[in-house]
């Protein structure tokens, strides 16, 4: 699986939520790079950790804006993030009880193809909301 490159092309035209959307990658990069190079598995629940709660954390923040905004699609998007939601803690919590099995190829695809499907595609419909409401 090839590493998640952070680029303009994902930007949603809000510098904050760039950030905290390019946190998450670099966090799934690190992620990926502990298992390729064999990491043990408290140092890679720690980062799969790190990983969930700096998602759970910018869900909050993102949803946040979207409020403040009016955006229309604020109750969908909710929607999308608590399914994400699901599936991450679901995954860290196979991986308390199994270990570093659990983040396999497919795995850690889901993961990767996840976030960047909801990047490109559902947080792209707010930019301009957020933006015309002066959201930065």
């Amino acid at each position: 699986m090839a590493m998640v490159k952070w680029g303009r092309e994902l930007s949603v035209g809000v510098p904050s939520l760039d950030q905290q959307h390019e946190k998450i990658l670099f966090l799934l990069n690190i992620l990926q790079e502990g298992l390729m190079s064999g990491k043990g598995k408290i140092e890679l629940g720690g980062v799969l950790n790190q990983l969930v709660t700096a998602t759970a954390s910018h869900i909050r923040y993102e949803e946040g804006l979207l409020a403040r905004a009016g955006y229309g699609d604020g109750p969908a998007h909710h929607d999308e993030h608590a399914e994400l939601m699901r599936q991450y803690c679901g995954i860290s919590r196979q991986y308390e009880t199994i270990g570093p099995s659990v983040l396999s190829l497919p795995v850690m695809g889901f993961l990767k193809n996840s976030l960047m499907t909801h990047i490109r595609g559902s947080d792209a419909g707010y930019r301009d909301c957020l933006i015309a409401n002066g959201i930065q």
